[in-house]
């Protein structure tokens, strides 16, 4: 055998033999690829993280944004209300004023009978007493 030659064990327990130079790279190499795929796995767990605080917020964006639009639905809602109310305000003062107007009117009437009722009576008391 030569002395240049590494002996080595494989993963099913079978001899190998390598040149030094290339068991060297060869280790480094599945080193390097240990690395790596530890930095993918480490990557992969903060994007995941990441992905997961995205989706929270959007959530919570979300939410609020519901909230915000119930907020804007309720304010448009209380602004037509107070309209519907002066509106309605606006006609119960119309109908009042027409119902005043009228009583006002009832009223003169009233009196115009009440002074010639009493102008009939005073002119009846005059002429009696003649």
């Amino acid at each position: 055998m030569e002395e240049d030659k590494v002996v080595v064990f494989d993963t099913n327990g079978a001899i190998r033999i390598y040149d030094p130079e290339k068991y060297d790279q060869l280790t480094k190499t599945l080193g390097a690829q240990k690395d790596y795929i530890q930095k993918m796995d480490e990557f992969k767990s903060i994007v995941t993280q990441t992905m997961g605080i995205v989706q929270q917020l959007g959530q919570a964006i979300e939410k609020e944004k519901l909230r915000a639009i119930g907020s804007r639905n309720v304010v448009e809602s209380e602004n037509e209300a107070r309209k519907n109310a002066l509106v309605e305000a606006q006609i119960h003062l119309r109908e009042k004023q027409i119902e005043l107007d009228r009583y006002i009117a009832e009223y003169n009437s009233l009196q115009k009978v009440e002074s010639e009722q009493k102008a009939i009576i005073q002119r009846l008391s005059l002429s009696s007493t003649d």
